[in-house]
């Protein structure tokens, strides 16, 4: 059994891994075979902060006013500090322009069994 202290514990050593995320324009599907994101835009790297609720940790990226502006992002990825990829997944398309920012969270759930 993993306890109460061990999971916090894991759970937090986790999130300090993941250090940054990044948008780009493909929209073919994810396959876990996937090295990262099929189409970045690099402008919009950034830094993700993180929350913890549990035995899951939240991460949150976002894309100001001034970057990506006239893009449709369709992709999203969390990475780690030397540039490995964790997750990709679609976002359905949002076209990003100035008027707003553009904020993705990503909920990563430590599953235990009893």
């Amino acid at each position: 059994m993993i306890l109460d202290e061990g999971m916090t514990k894991w759970v937090n050593d986790f999130a300090g891994l993941i250090t940054q995320a990044q948008s780009g324009t493909a929209t073919t599907l994810p396959l876990k075979t996937d090295t990262g994101l099929t189409s970045v835009v690099s402008a919009t790297i950034g830094t993700v902060t993180t929350t913890f609720s549990g035995d899951s940790v939240i991460f949150q990226h976002t894309i100001g006013t001034s970057v990506a502006n006239n893009i449709t992002l369709n992709e999203h990825e969390l990475r780690f500090a030397n540039g490995d990829s964790l997750t990709r997944h679609l976002l359905g398309g949002v076209n990003k322009t100035a008027s707003y920012i553009l904020i993705t969270d990503h909920t990563v759930s430590f599953i235990r069994g009893t």
